[in-house]
């Protein structure tokens, strides 16, 4: 087995995103964070002597992060603690007795229950998961994501569908 890993900090996989995490004292407030995206692949080499292509995987990630750069990352399954609608070119998010009105194309609308670095990393694997064309020969992906230098959420991919929080 080996490993090949990415750094988003040396690689520039980064992006920049607002958001708002209820129920965490001061975070709930809305504020932003430059973040960086992080993978460690593990397998078997290949015919051609590699793991997985860099180039591959570089892109899908990045491919991810610009897609919710510079956008206010807005939670829509976090009922009841998050109401989230959608009306014409508007995006209203109430949560803790906090009421936000952004222009739709400033939003990123994402599957997750809050804008944690823990809900974000899973979003950001499955999305990985789903775009790379893996070869068999991979046995796990560790994703990260960082809200900044020395902090931020792993979890784990493999195979077998499972995902590990990490």
């Amino acid at each position: 087995m080996l490993e090949v890993k990415i750094d988003g900090w040396q690689k520039g996989i980064r992006f920049s995103s607002a958001h708002t995490t209820p129920e965490l004292g001061k975070c709930e407030r809305l504020h932003g964070h430059t973040y960086a995206m992080h993978c460690i692949i593990t397998g078997e080499q290949n015919p051609k002597g590699i793991v997985y292509d860099f180039v591959d995987i570089t892109n899908a990630m990045r491919q991810i992060a610009d897609e919710i750069d510079h956008l206010v990352l807005v939670p829509t399954e976090g009922r009841p603690r998050i109401n989230v609608t959608v009306e014409g070119g508007e995006v209203k998010m109430e949560t803790m007795g906090r009421k936000y009105l952004f222009p739709r194309d400033d939003c990123a609308l994402l599957p997750i229950r809050s804008a944690t670095a823990e809900n974000l990393c899973q979003y950001v694997l499955n999305e990985l998961v789903k775009r790379a064309k893996l070869p068999p020969e991979i046995s796990q992906i560790k994703l990260g994501v960082d809200e900044g230098y020395g902090q931020g959420a792993w979890c784990t991919w493999t195979p077998n569908g499972k995902k590990v929080k990490k």
